[in-house]
Formats: structure tokens, sequence, C-alpha cells
């Protein structure tokens, strides 16, 4: 599905995540802006979904149906970050910039591993690079991949 994009966006991942074209109105969560904690895989999730996977894993895509986004993307609150293409750096006005163009890169959305306060479609902090020696075995579980076209 192609997305246009709307110039307030930082990038298409962004809207696709949790823009409701309707309202005219970034979501907080990619449902809208009630946390509902059955509609995203997240640490305070006791009930997991459909699927037979433990409580406090990634989960596979598209077990909460009822979490996807308005344009129908799935899990992009919670279950794992995702990857994004942006080098990670300060928004501009940010009080305390900074920049890490190629140091770190941008990831967002949250993970299984977070709580409820940073499972939200703009969660978005900075990661080593996949290619770079500081990404161990045991991070692969906590980061996936966000793509729009």
């Amino acid at each position: 599905m192609a997305i246009a994009i709307n110039p307030a966006f930082e990038n298409f991942s962004q809207k696709a995540a949790g823009w409701d074209e309707k309202k005219q109105h970034a979501n907080t969560w990619p449902w809208g802006d009630t946390w509902d904690p059955e509609k995203c895989n997240h640490a305070e999730d006791h009930n997991p979904a459909a699927g037979g996977y433990k409580v406090n894993q990634s989960a596979p895509v598209g077990s909460y149906p009822d979490g996807a986004s308005p344009y129908g993307c799935m899990d992009m609150a919670g279950n794992a970050y995702e990857w994004v293409a942006d080098w990670y750096k300060c928004y501009p006005g940010s009080p305390k910039p900074l920049d890490h163009t190629n140091a770190f890169r941008g990831v967002k959305g949250a993970c299984w591993d977070d709580g409820p306060s940073a499972v939200r479609c703009a969660c978005r902090i900075w990661y080593l690079p996949p290619s770079s020696s500081g990404t161990g075995p045991g991070d692969s579980d906590y980061i996936g991949f966000r793509v729009a076209c």
C-alpha cells in the first residue's frame, strides 16, 4: 500500500505507524489515544496473544490484530523496536542537541521488554547499526524492521 507523506512527519514509517487520516491526527498508539494493554506486546502483558508463545519475548507479527494502525500496519508499538533508515540525531530546536550520524541508527516503537510509558508510535531511541560489533546475539529479539513505501 502506498502512503502519501505529510510534511509534518519525519518519514513514511512514522505516518504508517499512527496517522489517522480521518481525524488528521497522529495517534499516541497505533490504534488511537487510549492505552489498551491487550493491543500490543509489552513488559506488563500477562495475556499473550494467540500462537502459544511465552510472556516476555517477541511474538509473531500480527499476533495483536486489534493493535493495527489505521493503515493496517502491525506491531508498530511494542513487540520489537523497528530499525528505520535514519541516523539518530535530535529534532531541530532540541534543548540538548546531539548528532549520532554515522554512529547510531534510529529505532522506533519500543519492544516487548518496555513498559506502557515507552510503548508508543513515537518512541524513538538510538542503537548501534546491525553491522557493528555492539549488537549481540541477545539483542536479536528486541529489534525488527519498520518498512513503508
